[in-house]
């Protein structure tokens, strides 16, 4: 090294004077060089924790302190079930032999120089710089309007976005308001037999063999080659009535308002026959009553759903083989479920 540049000086000042470590204000960072090379002097100055007294380390939520104050000031502060007590009557040395004696007069003069809870940033953002983005037009924008999706904006599904349209917009409308007066007389006049069971689970469970309607011998099963309107029709009002006679036996469900009754009824009837018919199917494979790849949509009716005719055209316009991967599900079915429906139920 060069004997005639001279060596940066450090100066270690009273803790009573300063409160955090600056540079000179004669001298800055930038102009270190130049000034050493001058052969000027740079001087340190430690600011010292205004807690402890030790050599602080910068502003902690809102005091000059070490880190080991500002690190208890975060603990302490945060635990609102902690409550410290002193044995010497709050009048404490903080740093004495080492170590600090009482948490209870350290957080207490953390409070007193001015250390405030309200400065912890728990997101690890800067405040300021938070709500800067969230007050921005552009990103009240970004949480107000979700972005629009290509189904939402052509007004079709996404499985034939790729499809060309038919060139008519016909549309079939089915009228439900007299099943809904069947369902909503049903649930007015309750349960068909009293049930008593142990809790409403076992009578739940009762009350599904009786909706059921589970002949005690045995049964013609008829397999179904064609399912078009009227047989789908059938059992959509089968199926609603079901579950409307099974809510029945929930006593829960009958304590409900009325129209809150209906309400959840049309929000549940199709899972609750989709599940049935699993169920149904299950019973029927373990007891021999229809082949792994048929399934039961009732106790006396099974279908293939390879071989029966799917007649779609009351409620689609687009050919079958246009929306072959809806009937997709089925081969899912049957590869996957066997052991499923067999060990489930």
């Amino acid at each position: 090294m060069d004997t005639n540049t001279s060596m940066m000086q450090f100066q270690q000042f009273p803790t009573s004077s300063y409160s955090s470590i600056l540079y000179s204000p004669s001298i800055s960072p930038m102009d270190e060089d130049a000034n050493m090379n001058d052969g000027q002097l740079v001087t340190l100055n430690y600011f010292p924790c205004q807690v402890c007294g030790q050599p602080g380390h910068g502003n902690h939520f809102g005091a000059i302190s070490c880190r080991a104050c500002a690190a208890f000031f975060r603990r302490a502060a945060t635990g609102a079930k902690t409550i410290y007590k002193c044995k010497k009557d709050n009048v404490c040395e903080i740093w004495q032999s080492g170590r600090f004696p009482c948490k209870k007069c350290r957080l207490d003069k953390c409070k007193e120089v001015g250390m405030d809870p309200g400065r912890f940033q728990f997101d690890r953002d800067p405040i300021s710089a938070t709500e800067q983005f969230v007050n921005t037009k552009q990103t009240k924008r970004m949480f107000l309007q979700l972005p629009e999706t290509v189904e939402h904006f052509l007004s079709r599904p996404h499985f034939i976005i790729f499809i060309e349209p038919p060139s008519y917009t016909d549309k079939n409308f089915i009228d439900c308001q007299l099943l809904l007066e069947k369902a909503s007389h049903v649930l007015e006049l309750g349960a068909e037999k009293p049930l008593f069971a142990k809790n409403n689970l076992q009578k739940l469970a009762l009350g599904l063999n009786l909706v059921r309607d589970v002949p005690s011998g045995g049964q013609n099963i008829q397999i179904l080659t064609k399912l078009g309107k009227d047989e789908m029709m059938t059992y959509w009002e089968t199926d609603f009535l079901a579950v409307t006679r099974w809510l029945t036996y929930f006593d829960d469900f009958q304590q409900l308002p009325h129209a809150q009754q209906v309400l959840l009824l049309k929000s549940i009837w199709h899972v609750w026959s989709r599940l049935d018919k699993l169920s149904l199917t299950a019973t029927g494979r373990r007891q021999k009553l229809c082949e792994q790849r048929e399934l039961m949509l009732g106790w006396n009716s099974v279908c293939d759903p390879k071989t029966v005719d799917l007649d779609i055209s009351w409620f689609t316009k687009y050919s079958k083989e246009q929306l072959a991967f809806k009937t997709s599900g089925r081969n899912v079915l049957n590869k996957k479920s066997p052991k499923f429906l067999t060990y489930s139920v």
